[in-house]
């Protein structure tokens, strides 16, 4: 069997791939034009396709159309191609149009993005424009409360300055009182943003708190001062040698030292230096707080010269000889536990009474005119006088 023929056998029963067939078409269409085709072999192959069933005879002349059929027919045959679905032109149309929708929704849908990116592009922008210009609003008025704070501050601090002026110094006060309230107020009006402002506030307001509560301890003090002062005055003015000397001033210690201080006749270092002693003896006994330095100045001429050592208002045993003291604490004491003991209580082995005038009466003998006592009485009221004078 002819290759061809095989084709055709193939073709129609042979079972053979799909491909094998369309390969071995190819091919032959490649060389039907070189290849020489006799009307005996088309009809052979034609009988064994069935495409013809009876011998047909004819002349040469009568062949000739036939023989064109026959060859469109193999050709037909040679150029078969397997049928495909056709698409029609309005299917065509309807897909072209379809696709257009299709890319145009496509398009629509990136433009609506695009347009929606834009959107929220600008309201991002407006946000931030928003919250730039929120934030600069809020550094100004900010920047306004912490320079009110500021002043409040600095006002805090003169305030501190003013302790000697106390009119001057509520003025302040009130002042300050006044723009911490305002201030209050307008932080009210930003309860987040300021916080570290508010806190500043509450720590001034505090300050001003504690100020005001030191200014009230310190014109307490202030006062007693000036009623300890009036007490000292009241004392240069009326004190004599018969005044009690059992009473008690109710001077300070504070203020004592500064009387001591004030001292600067003979020895003035040894009343500064035993100032917290007589003081303290003062207390202890009973006693007014000028009389055991009056008697130590009057006895050792401001104790520059004690008769004995330490021995500063000469104080005698019962031989008539002096003691000395190992200290001056001592010899301090030694004075004021004698008058305590015996010469100002009513039960005293030597109670006369309590001035110094009749201290002086078994004090200090023989002296019948109580030169003793109007030294003693003298020597207090130059004390006094030398602290007065520092205060004019």
């Amino acid at each position: 069997m002819s290759s061809k023929m095989k084709d055709l056998y193939y073709f129609f029963g042979g079972e053979v791939d799909i491909q094998d067939i369309l390969a071995r078409k190819r091919r032959e269409r490649t060389v039907k034009n070189t290849t020489k085709v006799s009307f005996t072999n088309v009809m052979s192959m034609a009988l064994v396709a069935g495409l013809v069933t009876t011998p047909v005879v004819c002349s040469a002349a009568q062949r000739q159309p036939q023989v064109k059929t026959e060859q469109t027919a193999l050709d037909d045959l040679l150029n078969f191609e397997p049928k495909t679905e056709e698409i029609s032109l309005k299917e065509q149309i309807d897909s072209f149009v379809f696709w257009g929708k299709m890319k145009k929704v496509e398009r629509n849908k990136k433009a609506q993005k695009l347009m929606e990116d834009v959107v929220k592009a600008e309201k991002e922008a407006r946000i931030q424009a928003e919250n730039f210009v929120s934030t600069m609003q809020e550094m100004t008025v900010e920047g306004k409360l912490s320079v009110k704070l500021a002043k409040i501050s600095n006002n805090l601090d003169s305030l501190s300055e003013l302790i000697d002026s106390p009119e001057e110094a509520r003025n302040l006060e009130a002042k300050i009182a006044a723009q911490m309230k305002r201030l209050k107020e307008n932080l009210s009006d930003y309860p987040t943003q300021f916080e570290s402002l508010k806190l500043s506030l509450k720590s001034e307001r505090k300050r001003l708190k504690i100020y005001k509560q030191l200014r009230k301890e310190y014109e307490e003090a202030m006062e007693r001062r000036r009623q300890e002062i009036e007490r000292i005055r009241n004392f240069y003015g009326s004190f004599s040698r018969y005044t009690d000397v059992s009473q008690h001033l109710g001077v300070s210690k504070e203020l004592y030292k500064e009387v001591m201080a004030s001292v600067h006749y003979g020895n003035s270092a040894m009343f500064l230096k035993n100032a917290d002693i007589f003081w303290e003896l003062a207390e202890k006994y009973g006693l007014n707080e000028f009389l055991l330095p009056g008697i130590c100045a009057w006895e050792s001429g401001w104790a520059a010269d004690p008769i004995e050592l330490n021995n500063f208002s000469s104080q005698r045993k019962l031989d008539g000889s002096y003691f000395s003291y190992e200290t001056q604490y001592e010899g301090i004491e030694a004075v004021a536990s004698n008058l305590a003991t015996n010469y100002l209580p009513v039960n005293g082995k030597y109670y006369n009474g309590k001035s110094l005038d009749e201290i002086n009466v078994l004090y200090c003998q023989p002296d019948p005119t109580h030169k003793w006592a109007g030294g003693v009485s003298d020597c207090m009221r130059m004390i006094a006088r030398e602290y007065l004078a520092t205060l004019e």
